[in-house]
């Protein structure tokens, strides 16, 4: 009897296991056959980029649903989990750097457009006329704290210790003629709290959720040529050639898109593919 017991044991050990594997093989061929895609986004641009496409997506024979999120630091954990199978918010230097902190296995697709840090204020007209001790905001993020110092740099404002390499802080900063105090917070808070300070340097896409314009309203706009900071696609590693994805890229990385951005965004959204 206990032998009987033990062989019918290993039996349904045999077949949970069996089962278990023949369901994720049926789980990753359908995620490959299925053209649906549920993309994670921020309100502006991307959902309205997305949501511009859906009859070219259609034309694909794509169903491709927007899932709007506000915090940066869950759209790559959601994805990695499987809430959702891409996601379109961020530059590739910052992609990179969040997959490697948090040991996530997730691939890019190729850039779509780039939207341009600006330097804003309401107390000077110039970056010139900044006063020696002036307060600037900047991004508090890695890759977005670095990029504000350089575009500082490039406006004469401050010397980096390298005035080439991306990620630098403000420990890198080896000559500030004004002593500057450079504060650097939330991203997404700085187009709503800029006005209390002397400047602030704002990602287009918050610049443009409370109402700026980045082409006319920004003193000077971050250089566009050559620029590694354009917004990628995202997906999990192993799932980069399904067709559905392909056909996706196809489309954002069309025309069409090309032609919105400039008609819609004038400058402020500027396309990065050829």
């Amino acid at each position: 009897m206990k032998k009987i017991l033990k062989l019918l044991s290993v039996f349904l050990v045999t077949l949970l296991a069996f089962t278990a594997c023949n369901n994720k093989e049926n789980a990753e061929v359908e995620g490959a056959d299925n053209m649906k895609i549920t993309i994670a986004v921020t309100a502006t641009p991307h959902e309205e980029i997305i949501d511009h496409l859906q009859s070219q997506f259609e034309e694909k024979g794509l169903e491709v649903e927007t899932v709007v999120f506000e915090d940066y630091a869950i759209f790559n954990t959601a994805l990695a989990e499987g809430e959702v199978d891409a996601n379109y918010f961020q530059h590739k230097p910052y992609f990179e750097d969040f997959i490697k902190q948090h040991d996530l296995d997730l691939v890019s697709l190729g850039p779509v457009h780039l939207e341009p840090l600006g330097f804003y204020s309401t107390k000077v007209n110039s970056l010139d006329d900044l006063e020696a001790g002036a307060e600037i905001l900047v991004p508090n993020d890695d890759t977005n704290n670095g990029r504000a110092l350089m575009l500082l740099q490039d406006q004469g404002i401050i010397e980096l210790k390298d005035p080439e390499a991306l990620g630098q802080t403000e420990k890198d900063i080896i000559d500030n003629p004004l002593d500057l105090k450079i504060t650097a917070v939330d991203a997404a808070s700085i187009a709503k709290t800029y006005e209390d300070v002397d400047g602030a340097i704002i990602n287009s896409n918050f610049a443009i959720l409370e109402g700026l314009n980045p082409t006319v309203d920004a003193i000077v706009l971050e250089n566009e040529v050559e620029n590694p900071y354009a917004n990628i696609v995202a997906v999990r590693n192993g799932e980069q050639d399904f067709e559905k994805f392909q056909l996706l890229m196809e489309v954002l990385q069309s025309d069409e898109t090309a032609k919105f951005l400039e008609e819609k965004y004038q400058g402020s959204v500027i396309s990065s593919f050829e």
